[in-house]
This record gives structure tokens, C-alpha cells and sequence, in this order.
């Protein structure tokens, strides 16, 4: 059996991608590009297609990843007045509540520190998907009794990228910049500065 296999699965408007790669004496290698065109987007069509894709490659649970598309999560930058994390925490699920267009506790969120200031205020990144949005996709691991190591969105992929860039010393990390992933349906600008990401947008 193949080990050291890390899967990531996506689906977008058009397509069922899959990726895996495998560590092999210490070097991560590209072994599996897989990409299924949809014609339909009923739930028993998406289905057949995800379960087709699912089992014609191996698969280990643990190191599955599922991409969620950038135009179904919510990305917003706020500042709120600390510097310590557990206030920062407690801080977040406030904001929300005028920041975004569903109930609080319809959505899952996330965030991540971009900026610490001396007058005491934090910048921060927050991620925002609503649950029925993430229940839609689990469904298809459930169905198929695949249980899914972790679920991410399109934007993180690309911050991997451009840390790639970073360290083959492609770029020039002390400025702004713009990475554009483009796709069949949606395609997606990511801006980077002081090695974060500030800001992605999905353009159709």
C-alpha cells in the first residue's frame, strides 16, 4: 500500500478536481491530476460524479482535504481594540454580528492576526462559511462513509503558492502582491503584503 498520500478534493461550478501528491526519501511528488466535468448540478448527479472520482484513486482519510470554492466563503477585515488573543476571541462573534447577512449562529468561522498596533488595536482576517454551505459538501463524504481530515477554501491553496514563490525567491516579499488563479468558471485574485494575505475576490 502507497503511503505518505495527501488528497485534496474540490468542486467548483464545472468541474470535480482532484490532487494528490506523495512524499517520497523526503521530497513531496505530484502523482494524481484528476479533473471530472459536471453537467448537472442535482445532488444524485453530483453524487455518481464524486463518488466516480472518489474510488478510482487510493485514498487516505487521513490526509484528506476538501476545497471549498472562494465565492461561498466570506472573507472580512476588521480591527478590534486588543492585543491579547482571549479578548480578541471573545471579540470576534460580536463584530460578526453586524459584519455579516445570516444569524450568528447559522455560520462557522475563523480567523487569523494580520496586524498588531502599538495604540493597542489588532487587524485581523476573518473566514466565514454558512453551516448549510459546509453540510451540502460533508454530505457527499458521509454517504460515501469517507471521513474527511479537513476542509479549507480556495485561498489558503493559493497562499501556499505564493509561500512557494517566497522561498524559491521569486518575489520580492518586502512589496504588495497580486496572485490571480483562473478557472472555467470563477476566477480568484488574492493580494499579499508583509507575507499575508489581505484580501481575495472571486470574479466570475
Amino acid at each position: 500500500m502507497n503511503k505518505n498520500i495527501s488528497t485534496v478534493i474540490e468542486i467548483t461550478d464545472y468541474h470535480i478536481k482532484l490532487l494528490q501528491t506523495q512524499v517520497l526519501r523526503g521530497k513531496t511528488h505530484l502523482i494524481t491530476c484528476d479533473i471530472e466535468p459536471i453537467d448537472s448540478h442535482t445532488e444524485e448527479h453530483l453524487l455518481k460524479l464524486f463518488k466516480k472520482v472518489i474510488f478510482r484513486h487510493h485514498i487516505q482519510t487521513s490526509n484528506l482535504t476538501f476545497i471549498l470554492p472562494r465565492k461561498l466563503v466570506i472573507l472580512k477585515q476588521i480591527r478590534v481594540p486588543s492585543v491579547h488573543e482571549g479578548e480578541i476571541d471573545k471579540m470576534i462573534g460580536l463584530q460578526l454580528v453586524n459584519q455579516i447577512p445570516y444569524p450568528i449562529q447559522d455560520v462557522v468561522f475563523d480567523y487569523y492576526i494580520l496586524d498588531k498596533s502599538e495604540d493597542g488595536y489588532t487587524t485581523v482576517m476573518i473566514v466565514v462559511v454558512h453551516k448549510d454551505v459546509i453540510d451540502r459538501y460533508l454530505i457527499f463524504f458521509r454517504k460515501l462513509d469517507i471521513p474527511l481530515n479537513k476542509l479549507t477554501f480556495s485561498s489558503l491553496g493559493i497562499i501556499q503558492l505564493y509561500y512557494f514563490l517566497r522561498k524559491s525567491k521569486d518575489i520580492d516579499v518586502k512589496k504588495s502582491f497580486l496572485l490571480i488563479s483562473i478557472d472555467a468558471g470563477h476566477s480568484e485574485l488574492c493580494f499579499f503584503r508583509d507575507k499575508k494575505l489581505y484580501f481575495s475576490r472571486s470574479i466570475g
